[in-house]
């Protein structure tokens, strides 16, 4: 496929979404960014202009059919990138906006696409998740862009629906499954569901991040690369593959903060598949061979985490009573082991219908 005129990133200035623009922007194409207009985005948006990142932007919500018409009409891209999306666990707490976000906005938006008559390349931001529960104590092959979809919560059966839906939409498109995104934005993950949502994976899961840096390379060279049509499973270098045991502990240690008591975090049944989380390692070979985009290590990504603002002394002074804190405020400490579903304890935890969809 030859160079677009013109790309159009929605969420352009979320975790992923701004890196996505920088990448795209380096890479000499035309980037229009739709998103909210909120103080995070405004700051976001004055950050990338102070870098010299150019690109244009418009206020727009993807729950309204009209306005994403509209923008999608007046840009005419020849690629969208989605990336905008309420994300896990976030849209546990919130389900009602987070299925108007993520399946009915991306409707909204294809529809756009296919009403412009330019018949612009799709590609669809959607997790790995969507393969449903990994048990550690099996022997799974690792995660790639062909494994089944099996999702079980709403937040995949939300990436799951869009796949579904960008496949038959009759555009050229491209999905990138990606992994835990592991962000250097200050406060990246620090909200009260992330926190209750770290306690809620057991420690012997395993699990593939990947830098937010590099998944933004990987999604802008979607917008060009030999890819249409297919699916691809993204994640970082070898050594971002840990268990969730060790990447908690790794993370902590480069904020100043000590691994909470390990006893506070859920244990699953060995035996009860359904009771773990939809994470795992990923096979890269594929989508680094068509994209090209790894290049920071998780050694890497942990010396940026410690090498951050002066808070992270704060945080050392302060580690062991954080993690204190924490670990009590688990509802999973001195628990017996678990064979109920993941599912199950993320209703519970978050004060939500077991059958929310």
């Amino acid at each position: 496929m030859s160079d677009p005129t013109g790309v159009l990133v929605t969420g352009g200035f979320g975790n992923v979404g701004a890196h996505v623009v920088r990448s795209a922007a380096a890479a000499g194409h035309d980037v229009t960014v739709i998103d909210l207009r909120t103080d995070a985005t405004t700051a976001k948006a004055k950050a990338l202009r102070a870098e010299g990142v150019p690109f244009t932007a418009h206020a727009v919500d993807l729950t309204d059919p009209l306005a994403v018409a509209e923008v999608v009409a007046a840009v005419a891209p020849g690629v969208i990138i989605h990336t905008a999306a309420v994300i896990a666990p976030t849209a546990f707490t919130m389900p009602e906006r987070a299925r108007a976000v993520n399946v009915d906005g991306t409707a909204n938006l294809l529809a756009a696409a296919k009403a412009s008559g330019r018949n612009p390349r799709f590609v669809f931001l959607s997790s790995y998740t969507v393969v449903g529960p990994r048990n550690p104590h099996r022997n799974l092959d690792p995660i790639t862009g062909d494994t089944p979809s099996d999702p079980a919560d709403t937040y995949a059966r939300h990436k799951a629906e869009g796949e579904a839906m960008v496949a038959a939409s009759g555009l050229p498109w491209t999905v990138l499954r990606l992994p835990a995104v592991g962000s250097l934005d200050e406060g990246w993950g620090r909200g009260d569901e992330f926190l209750r949502f770290m306690f809620l994976i057991p420690l012997d899961q395993r699990e593939h991040g990947c830098d937010a840096r590099d998944v933004g390379r990987a999604v802008a060279n979607a917008a060009t690369a030999d890819v249409e049509g297919r699916i691809l499973a993204i994640g970082g270098t070898d050594d971002w593959r840990t268990t969730a045991r060790e990447h908690r502990a790794a993370a902590l240690a480069a904020q100043g903060l000590p691994m909470p008591d390990v006893r506070a975090f859920r244990r699953a049944h060995a035996d009860a598949d359904h009771a773990w989380y939809a994470e795992d390692v990923v096979d890269t070979t594929e989508a680094q061979h068509l994209l090209d985009f790894q290049r920071i290590s998780w050694a890497d990504h942990l010396d940026a985490i410690s090498a951050g603002p002066v808070t992270r002394t704060l945080m050392r002074a302060m580690g062991p009573a954080v993690a204190g804190t924490l670990a009590r405020r688990s509802p999973f400490r001195d628990q017996p082991i678990d064979a109920e579903s993941l599912w199950t304890r993320v209703a519970d935890t978050f004060g939500i219908p077991h059958d929310t969809r």
